[in-house]
């Protein structure tokens, strides 16, 4: 995994399995790739106050906590006022990957940011949410340009 440049004043949060989660960056930079075995995760800035999460692959038990701190590093550290989580390219949701959900839900509900998760086509992702009953509680949206096209929800 290539290292992550941080300065004094930025926090280093670590993964469970001892690996530096990534760092946020300037909304001038438009774009992160970033994966640890079974997720890759994609984040771009397409519109200023916007940042669009992607995930790849699965989140489950060992790739959840990957994810949260991703997610959490965005909702502290960058000035949001949507962000968008597209779930459409995962294989597998798991119980830990709804538990993220339910948290960065109410992270964003505390902070002001408005939050959309994507679900796309992806079978698994609304088989999970819809087993779970959250599909009726959480702000869901079919595509990415979907997502962006609605107004911030508090």
């Amino acid at each position: 995994m290539e290292a992550t440049n941080v300065t004094a004043t930025e926090p280093v949060l670590r993964h469970p399995a001892g690996e530096r989660l990534p760092q946020p960056r300037p909304a001038s930079e438009a774009e992160l790739d970033t994966s640890t075995p079974g997720l890759r995760i994609e984040v771009q800035r397409p519109r200023p106050g916007t940042a669009v999460v992607a995930a790849h692959g699965e989140v489950d038990m060992l790739t959840a906590p990957w994810l949260a701190g991703m997610l959490t590093v965005r909702l502290r550290h960058d000035t949001l006022e949507l962000l968008v989580l597209d779930l459409s390219g995962l294989d597998f949701l798991g119980a830990a990957g709804l538990s993220v959900l339910v948290q960065t839900h109410l992270q964003a509900r505390r902070r002001g940011t408005g939050l959309r998760i994507v679900t796309g086509d992806s079978r698994p992702v609304v088989r999970a949410l819809t087993a779970a009953g959250m599909h009726h509680d959480l702000p869901l949206s079919p595509t990415v340009a979907a997502a962006q096209a609605l107004t911030k929800e508090v």
